[in-house]
Parts: structure tokens; C-alpha cells; sequence
């Protein structure tokens, strides 16, 4: 089960958290900004990610060559990884990655599934008048799945990956219905992977999760000390500077 599997967290902003996983390794980057204070940059946590036995390694958001050559690192090592990356569409993104200075773009995305959503806009007027950008996301393609779907069906059997698909897709339906709250989300999955049957064969209500014997969805304890760890040495680096 994947809230079974060692998870690493690569952020520059706190952005994602996974309160139901066994095992959540958040880690973020940090900009150097005082004299002693070295800069932590997300390459250096992949690497630390791997050291450390990570499943999946998780980043928030690839931006540069030398994060993509680290993430097929990873990929060449066995780990799972996820990224976010932004172009135009599938083609521009070869295009940028390679203007970044990262040759090996399309190796990168042969290994990897590439799941291309696309963004629209749209000036929606509500009932008093007011005008609102709605953002819409949805599903351009999905690329090179069907190799990875071939390894997964001669590993658990056809009927397995089957039943598994038909789950996902009955959650998702059912879930987009309710537009829960993400933490709602959060509680919901959690459900869902410990007894999908069960979760499924009653429609889920908002009043449902809310009585989850679940528990309380709260940031790590890593993560939470992290602005007090920053705010600390900044009061430092302020009290030395009036010293001064």
C-alpha cells in the first residue's frame, strides 16, 4: 500500500504534507542568508533523500537542470519520484529542459509517465454580479503509461490491476461530487486505502469523513520547528547587528 512506503518531501515552501504516512521525511530547502548559514538546495536533499532510503521522493516543483539530473538519477536507482514542471505542453517542455541545460530531456521523460494537465481561465459572473476568474484544470494526456501498466500486470496479475483501476476511478467520481476541503481529502483517502470495498459501497458525505475516527490532521513536528529554527537565528543576526 503506498501509505506504507517511505516518503520524502523536497520543498522550497511548505506546500504538501502527508499527516495519514507511516513514514514522511519533509525536507526543505533553504536560502544561505547570514554569515555561517549555508544554502540547502533540493538537489542536495534528493541526494539526502536516496541516503536515506526514501520509496518515492516527492518535489513540489522542478525548475533546474541540475534537479531533472538528479530526479533520473533516482529514477536509475529504483526510486519512485513526482515533480511538478511548467511549459506550454509536452514538446516545450523538451524544449525548455534542454535550454536549461539538461541533454538528456528526452530520456527523462521516455522513463517517466508524463501527465499533462492544462490550465483555462474564465470570467464567471455569480448572482450579485461580481466577476471571478475561475481556474479550471483537467487532463491533456497521459504519456507512457502503458509500459509502466504492462510491469504492473505481469507483477499482480490482470484482474488485480483491474479491480485497482476500477476503485480509483469510482473514488475519484464519487470524491469531485462531495469537493471536499483538502484536509477533508486527506481523511477520505486515508479511508479508502484501508478498506476501499467499504468506502465505496456507501456514497461518502461530508458528514461521513468529519466522523472518521481518524487522527487529527496536524503538520510534522520537523516542519513546525523549522520557522522557529529560521526566526531564531534572524533575531541573532538582528541583536549582533545593533551590537555593532
Amino acid at each position: 500500500m503506498l501509505i506504507d512506503k517511505v516518503i520524502a518531501l523536497v520543498m522550497d515552501v511548505v506546500e504538501l504534507y502527508l499527516p495519514f504516512h507511516r513514514v514522511v521525511l519533509p525536507m526543505l530547502e533553504r536560502r544561505a542568508f547570514a554569515r555561517g548559514i549555508e544554502s540547502i538546495d533540493k538537489v542536495r536533499l534528493i541526494n539526502h533523500s536516496l541516503r536515506s532510503g526514501a520509496d518515492i521522493i516527492l518535489v513540489n516543483e522542478a525548475r533546474e537542470d541540475s534537479e531533472f539530473r538528479a530526479l533520473l538519477e533516482a529514477i536509475t536507482l529504483g526510486h519512485g519520484t513526482i515533480t511538478t514542471f511548467h511549459a506550454n505542453d509536452y514538446e516545450d517542455a523538451i524544449t525548455r529542459l534542454k535550454v536549461k541545460g539538461f541533454t538528456e530531456a528526452e530520456r527523462f521523460l521516455e522513463e517517466a509517465v508524463v501527465v499533462e494537465v492544462a490550465l483555462t481561465k474564465e470570467n464567471v459572473k455569480d448572482e450579485s454580479g461580481i466577476v471571478r476568474v475561475v481556474h479550471r484544470r483537467f487532463v491533456r494526456s497521459i504519456r507512457n503509461a502503458d509500459r509502466h501498466m504492462e510491469v504492473l500486470t505481469r507483477d499482480y496479475g490482470k484482474d488485480t490491476i483491474d479491480r485497482q483501476l476500477h476503485y480509483r476511478i469510482e473514488f475519484l467520481t464519487k470524491a469531485l461530487e462531495l469537493n471536499p476541503t483538502p484536509e477533508q481529502l486527506a481523511s477520505l483517502l486515508y479511508a479508502f486505502y484501508k478498506d476501499p470495498e467499504s468506502v465505496l459501497a456507501t456514497k461518502p458525505s461530508l458528514e461521513a469523513i468529519e466522523s472518521l475516527s481518524l487522527p487529527r490532521l496536524e503538520l510534522p513536528s520537523e516542519v513546525l520547528s523549522l520557522d522557529n529554527e529560521v526566526l531564531g537565528l534572524e533575531k541573532g543576526l538582528l541583536r549582533r547587528v545593533d551590537d555593532w
